[in-house]
């Protein structure tokens, strides 16, 4: 049966401890905290509010995650050297796989979609059924895909 509620969150959610990796951590003694906001239907992904105090430390991305920061800020580097101040308001994708250096300076509070990928034996048939569906149904909404910041040579 299809839900038909539609959840609210608070921006300042109560957040349950969430620990980083020890290993991962280099410089503090940064506390995260997190709490799942939703499942997908598929359950292939969720949505989380994630926050964390002051400290750097590495992550290792074990699915997709775009992040929304919504308080404080962060400055990531990624493999490649290049690093991107975020900032609230500020939306970035980390693919899985990815090892970023996080360096938060005093505190940042994101709201975070991760999306497990499925097995390409899964995923190539759904892909192929979308587009078959595609020449029979018209889309709700048309998506316009974000330009890449000068740059940035992320791949959508």
């Amino acid at each position: 049966m299809r839900r038909t509620d539609i959840p609210v969150f608070s921006g300042r959610l109560d957040l349950g401890d969430a620990p980083i990796n020890p290993a991962w951590i280099l410089e503090n003694n940064p506390r995260a905290r997190n709490r799942m906001l939703s499942n997908s239907s598929d359950k292939t992904g969720f949505s989380m509010m994630w926050d964390c105090t002051a400290g750097k430390f590495t992550w290792t991305y074990d699915f997709d995650e775009v992040i929304h920061v919504i308080d404080g800020g962060v400055t990531v580097t990624g493999a490649d050297g290049v690093s991107h101040m975020l900032a609230p308001g500020d939306v970035a994708l980390f693919r899985q796989g990815m090892i970023v250096h996080w360096h938060v300076e005093r505190y940042v509070r994101k709201i975070a979609y991760c999306h497990h990928q499925l097995p390409e034996a899964v995923a190539l048939p759904i892909r192929a059924w979308r587009r078959v569906k595609a020449l029979f149904v018209q889309p709700a909404i048309t998506v316009q895909k974000a330009q890449d910041p000068p740059g940035n040579h992320a791949h959508a």
